[in-house]
């Protein structure tokens, strides 16, 4: 009973810290379902894969699933792909996500290869033996912008991390047998399950990625692109450009890219030919003029 006294005050400050804990747990589970207007759901689905073997294996893509309350089979929504960046997880795009719900988007963040949950590994995004160091279309091997690559399968890889699938053979292949097998990371095979959600409107979806998940969503939009299902936008955050003279240009077309670049983007400061901050003379160099579609050097 003393012991009780003595530590009295003690007590009330655990107990009411305890209370503070739990209902700061109660208010943001409620935030991050909009108190109850957003189902939130977390899981897995199983896709197949090449691995750099040349063999087809089963592997588990993980996901968080955020369903507006307003979505249903006879009331479909519009839908959402987020693609996160190196080193990152689904959680990343946990606000973009949250927001949108919030305003009747259906929207589908997965870990993609060798990230989170999931089980597929990042050397099955595959690599080949070459890189460039400018914006692809723009390279040339008499410049040396076009140049080779060795060492250890991890970091070939994360060297081809700007390097697409439905890029050219001259760039998605080498002479070695390699190549890129899935530049999405997985994006692919989550565009299409999102697709088949009965709460869906497949005509009225589109891709967006941060990074690293720049290059996975111009690979889901290259995938679809002239497909029912194709995206009706690509929004890029923090990514690069490339030339029509990278890709099947005829074949291949992108609806509504954005290209969000900051003073500081992250990307711009990593990449080894960018000694700069972004500035305006972002807008106007070639490959911005050409992806503006506007004169070369007159983009504002």
């Amino acid at each position: 009973m003393n012991f009780i006294k003595k530590n009295f005050k003690s007590f009330i400050f655990l107990l009411s810290f305890v209370a503070i804990v739990f209902i700061s747990m109660a208010i943001a589970n409620g935030i991050q379902k909009d108190f109850g207007n957003i189902d939130v759901t977390v899981g897995t689905f199983e896709t197949t894969y090449k691995t750099i073997a040349g063999e087809e294996k089963t592997g588990k893509i993980a996901y968080k699933l955020y369903t507006p309350k307003t979505a249903t089979a006879t009331n479909k929504a519009s839908a959402l792909l987020l693609l996160h960046g190196y080193q990152n997880d689904h959680e990343t795009s946990a606000a973009y996500a949250l927001e949108l719900a919030r305003r009747g988007v259906v929207v589908l963040a997965i870990d993609e290869f060798g990230h989170g949950a999931t089980s597929i590994s990042l050397i099955n995004r595959g690599y080949v033996n070459h890189k460039v160091t400018v914006n692809y279309g723009t390279d040339s091997e008499e410049n040396k912008t076009f140049v080779g690559i060795s060492g250890p399968e991890r970091y070939k890889v994360m060297m081809n991390f700007s390097n697409m699938k439905f890029f050219l053979d001259k760039y998605s292949r080498d002479e070695e047998g390699n190549q890129i097998l899935d530049s999405s990371m997985g994006g692919i095979a989550a565009y299409s399950y999102l697709s088949t959600l009965s709460y869906v409107d497949s005509t009225k979806m589109a891709v967006s990625g941060h990074s690293m998940g720049t290059w996975a969503s111009w690979s889901v939009s290259a995938n679809f692109s002239g497909t029912a299902i194709e995206p009706k936008a690509t929004i890029l955050q923090a990514g690069e450009l490339f030339t029509k003279d990278a890709y099947d240009y005829a074949n291949i077309h992108f609806n509504n890219v954005l290209l969000l670049t900051a003073k500081w983007d992250e990307f711009n400061m990593f990449r080894d030919y960018s000694k700069q901050t972004v500035n305006d003379s972002i807008i106007q160099n070639d490959i911005t003029s050409e992806f503006l579609g506007v004169a070369k050097g007159s983009g504002e």
